[in-house]
């Protein structure tokens, strides 16, 4: 017979394995909702582009000083480009913590290891290299930079240098953090590593693959 809680308190095991579970599963739909709001912060930024640079042709058409319109439109971009990247770094923030730690808390429970997926399951399966998704955005205005900088040279000035200079200090900026978010998908890809193996060879591709040669040759 079952001994009722005290003071609300779990008296068996059984009862205090399955309160943490709920905490941890409660833990982990906070953890998806604030990924959420980041992923919404984040394509919000997007429609931020086009509009400032609509904006910032018209203020070129009319400024007296043309070279400060177009470092300034740069630096917009870098710094939106920055906030991009700090966003994808709190999202993949959630995501080491899930993989890395409340999954093996969760494990412990369940005494199971066949849940959540999704991220493994990128490990193989990725659509890009995790190099590419990370630094095509700093190469392109890294690009940007370069070639506005080669069409100015006849025209030094003095703007032109202060421009140069606060967009190699964003570009600085954007190329660290965009590493660090590398770095922290590789980190829990590696972790996930045999869990995506023994999924893709148990459930995933690899198996549909495996049994269709077999059916061939039979």
């Amino acid at each position: 017979m079952n001994k009722q809680p005290v003071n609300g308190r779990p008296t068996t095991e059984a009862d205090a394995n399955h309160t943490l579970l709920q905490l941890h599963l409660a833990e982990y739909q906070a953890l998806t909702t604030r990924a959420s709001y980041w992923i919404v912060l984040q394509y919000g930024l997007m429609g931020v582009v086009p509009v400032y640079l609509a904006l910032g042709f018209q203020a070129w058409q009319s400024a007296p000083v043309k070279e400060v319109v177009i470092w300034a439109t740069l630096a917009f971009l870098q710094f939106t480009g920055l906030l991009w990247a700090l966003t994808m770094l709190e999202q993949f923030a959630i995501v080491k913590y899930i993989e890395c730690y409340l999954r093996p808390l969760i494990r412990e429970s369940l005494a199971a290891d066949r849940f959540w997926g999704y991220e493994p399951h990128l490990v193989k399966n990725r659509p890009y290299s995790i190099n590419s998704g990370h630094f095509i955005v700093p190469a392109i205005i890294l690009l940007v930079i370069v070639a506005t900088f080669a069409t100015r040279v006849p025209y030094l000035t003095r703007w032109d240098i202060a421009g140069v200079a606060t967009n190699v200090a964003l570009q600085i900026s954007l190329w660290y953090f965009s590493n660090k978010s590398r770095k922290m998908v590789l980190e829990w890809s590696n972790y996930d590593r045999e869990f995506a193996k023994s999924l893709n060879e148990d459930y995933g591709c690899d198996k549909a693959s495996k049994t269709s040669k077999e059916d061939s040759t039979k």
